[in-house]
């Protein structure tokens, strides 16, 4: 975190254009967790828009779906880190590294051993002291499609769907012929789970904003596409 923050910092103490603030955003400051994230999750505490808002140089007027769609008006097309990340644990989990069922295995043995009765009722399997989940709890939660995590819930079992069709609606196990010959596994993730989480319709959002403004002349739907295409912007 602290990387990121420091970089985030740096990019706003240089005052760039725009133009380079994303390609700073997008090859220097969300890269920083990708590494990590194949097998940890980002902290629930962490929030992108602060970085997304250092890169825009704007007031906090907008919603994080918004910003990720200001490249249909020809705004810059910015990387979600969180998105990112949680693919990234997808891509592991499926085609990286194959071998956690046996680790899930392992630790289901250990805890019928070694954990009090209530825990096992829950099927918890490790231990209520534990700051975190272990490694392979974290890619089977993501092989699952994060069913819990109710923020990639969604896409997770989208995600899941769209593999199980592209292999003739047969398993899709971890490391299987399917996913070995499969390409671009993270993208595909990426791809669904942006658009599960953030597809939020910004076109009809902003002509609502246009008609709820007290503007002169902005009485009806043709009037605001109308000035919207005054500004050079296609709505369709």
């Amino acid at each position: 975190m602290t990387k990121y923050h420091n970089r985030i910092l740096e990019m706003k103490r240089c005052q760039a254009p725009l133009a380079i603030n994303r390609l700073t955003y997008n090859m220097r400051i969300a890269p920083v967790f990708s590494y990590v994230s194949q097998l940890v999750p980002l902290p629930k505490s962490f929030e992108e828009r602060f970085g997304l808002y250092s890169v825009l140089r704007t007031p906090q007027c907008m919603r994080t779906s918004d910003i990720y769609q200001l490249h249909k008006l020809r705004g810059p097309k910015l990387r979600s880190i969180s998105v990112a990340c949680a693919a990234a644990t997808y891509r592991t989990a499926l085609s990286t590294v194959t071998c956690w069922p046996s680790w899930i295995a392992q630790l289901e043995t250990c805890a019928k051993q070694f954990l009090p009765w209530p825990l096992l009722v829950k099927k918890n399997l490790t231990p209520n002291h534990w700051d975190s989940d272990p490694l392979d709890l974290n890619l089977k939660h993501a092989y699952q499609g994060f069913s819990n995590h109710l923020k990639w819930a969604e896409g997770g079992a989208i995600l899941s769907t769209k593999l199980l069709e592209l292999n003739n609606n047969r398993p899709v196990l971890p490391g299987c012929e399917f996913i070995i010959r499969k390409k671009g596994i993270q993208k595909l993730a990426y791809s669904t789970l942006l658009a599960s989480q953030f597809n939020l319709d910004f076109i009809s959002h902003l002509k609502e904003r246009f008609q709820s403004m007290s503007v002169h002349g902005v009485n009806t739907e043709s009037d605001v596409e109308q000035g919207v295409d005054d500004c050079g912007y296609d709505l369709d």
